[in-house]
């Protein structure tokens, strides 16, 4: 079910610079000084996990965490 909500939530986190401001502010300082902001990127939300079952995200982001890729 797609409601308006969820509408602006996916516009709003499909553009990376959006999606970047909004989760800067709402991570803990702790966790965001450790984050390569420049690295975000928005990722397809559906994938195939290692478990061979089809998962799917509403969004998902790949970023450098102290030099660490994680997606």
């Amino acid at each position: 079910m797609h409601t308006p909500h969820d509408r602006l939530f996916r516009y709003v986190f499909s553009e990376t610079e959006h999606a970047r401001g909004l989760l800067a502010e709402l991570v803990p300082s702790t966790v965001s000084d450790l984050i390569d902001w420049a690295t975000l990127r928005h990722l397809p939300g559906t994938f195939v996990a290692p478990e061979l079952d089809q998962r799917h995200a509403d969004v998902l982001f790949q970023v450098e965490i102290a030099g660490d890729r994680r997606g």
